[in-house]
């Protein structure tokens, strides 16, 4: 923690408890250019305007710079074997069943339902200085 604050041990107990208890409801793939690098593909424009649109109605913000916003933060998590995994947290998911684990329309009415999913953009890399 900083110099003069403390670390709420409470709260970190809580985040970690939601991250133990995350489960996956359907994973739908990225967009083509960002299967590699994210930075050198928005540097390189391997992303088209059309998956720019589907990012953003996630909830998933390009920035100028290279990276990606979420509209309900990130979380980093590192592992003692140097795999850093960066979570961002988008949009809420609306519905049940294949509308929601591989977006499928014709299934169920995608606004209605439970909204206790929410989409989550999960990259990982490996720090060389772990």
């Amino acid at each position: 923690a900083p110099a003069g604050q403390e670390v709420d041990t409470v709260q970190v107990n809580l985040l970690v408890g939601a991250v133990m208890t995350m489960r996956i409801a359907g994973v739908r793939p990225k967009p083509p250019g960002l299967s590699g690098n994210l930075r050198e593909a928005f540097e390189q424009g391997q992303i088209s305007q059309s998956d720019v649109q589907t990012l953003t109605s996630r909830g998933f913000y390009p920035t100028a710079e290279g990276g990606l916003l979420s509209n309900d933060g990130e979380l980093l998590v590192r592992t003692n074997e140097g795999v850093l995994y960066t979570l961002r947290f988008g949009e809420i998911v609306y519905g049940r069943g294949d509308a929601v684990a591989v977006g499928d329309d014709s299934s169920d009415d995608e606004e209605s339902g439970s909204g206790e999913n929410r989409y989550v953009f999960i990259t990982a890399e490996f720090d060389e200085s772990a």
